[in-house]
């Protein structure tokens, strides 16, 4: 019997893994679930950026190519 995956699990699953990694989520569901289970200073939620998530990921990326950027984006973002 399989059980589905669902967001939050996702999210945990996600938020285990994490060591010195930026997350960049959208607003919505994914920052708050995200806010929920894993906050921490490394967190950027986009609250009010709609379609901005990837953007800014890359940017910090491309500003801080030392550090591992997580990008959570959805609803066709």
């Amino acid at each position: 019997m399989s059980v589905a995956l669902t967001r939050a699990a996702a999210t945990r699953l996600l938020a285990e893994r994490l060591t010195g990694e930026v997350v960049v989520s959208n607003l919505g569901q994914a920052s708050l679930d995200l806010q929920q289970i894993a906050d921490r200073p490394l967190n950027c939620y986009t609250y009010g950026a709609m379609g901005q998530c990837s953007s800014i990921a890359l940017g910090i990326a491309l500003a801080r190519p030392d550090v591992r950027v997580v990008c959570l984006d959805g609803d066709g973002s």
